[in-house]
C-alpha cells in the first residue's frame, strides 16, 4: 500500500506532467534495449547503444526459493499483490 501511495504522491507532485513507467516484467526483461530507448525518447535524448548483459539473480522457480509458498499465496489471495506469488514461467 505504501508503494501505491508513493505513486499517488508522485502524480500529485507532477501536477499532470508526463511520467514514464517501466515495469521490469513487461518492459525491461523482454527487451532491455527497447526499454532504454523508451527512456531516452521520454527524456528527449538521442538513443545510445547499450551492451545488455543479463542473467537471472535467482534461476530457480519460486516454489524452490520460498519454502512456505502455499502460505504466502493464501495470505496474498484476493489482494492486489496476489500476482507476486505466481510462478514465473518466463
Amino acid at each position: 500500500e505504501g508503494y501505491l501511495a508513493d505513486f499517488r504522491a508522485l502524480d500529485a507532485a507532477l501536477g499532470g506532467r508526463p511520467r514514464l513507467d517501466l515495469v521490469f516484467e513487461d518492459d525491461i526483461r523482454p527487451d532491455p534495449a527497447a526499454a532504454g530507448r523508451r527512456a531516452s525518447d521520454f527524456l528527449g535524448l538521442p538513443p545510445h547503444p547499450a551492451a545488455v548483459r543479463l542473467a537471472p539473480t535467482t534461476p530457480w522457480p519460486l516454489g524452490r526459493v520460498v519454502e512456505n509458498l502455499d502460505e504466502v499465496r493464501a495470505h496474498l489471495a484476493g489482494t492486489a499483490h496476489a500476482w507476486m506469488a505466481d510462478e514465473d514461467e518466463g
